[in-house]
C-alpha cells in the first residue's frame, strides 16, 4: 500500500500532463504534487466518468440479503474500476500486462 500512494501521485501528475486522458485537476493538487517528495503521501479524490447503472444494480440486488447485496455491488464496482481505470493503472504499473 505504501508503494501505491507515491506511484499514484506520479500517475496523477503524468495523467494531468496528458490532455487526452486528463479531466480537471485542482490548482491545490497541482501545487501539492509539485512540492511533494517521491515518498510523500498526497491525498487525492479521483472522480471517474463511468458509473454503474443505478437502476440495473438496484434491480439485481433487490431480493438479496445484506451480505449478498454487498458482494454484488462490490463485484460490479470492481469490474467497472478494472475497465475504466485501465489507462491510469497502466501508467502506474498496476496492470499485469503493463
Amino acid at each position: 500500500m505504501k508503494k501505491v500512494i507515491p506511484g499514484l501521485s506520479v500517475a496523477m501528475l503524468v495523467v494531468s500532463l496528458l490532455p487526452a486522458w486528463a479531466g480537471s485537476i485542482s490548482p491545490n493538487l497541482k501545487d501539492a504534487l509539485a512540492q511533494s517528495g517521491p515518498d510523500e503521501f498526497v491525498p487525492v479524490v479521483v472522480m471517474m466518468e463511468a458509473f454503474p447503472s443505478r437502476t440495473q444494480l438496484l434491480g439485481e440486488v433487490r431480493e438479496l440479503n445484506r451480505r449478498d447485496r454487498r458482494l454484488r455491488v462490490m463485484s460490479t464496482l470492481d469490474s467497472l474500476v478494472k475497465e475504466s481505470q485501465r489507462p491510469v493503472r497502466a501508467v502506474i504499473g498496476d496492470e499485469p500486462d503493463a
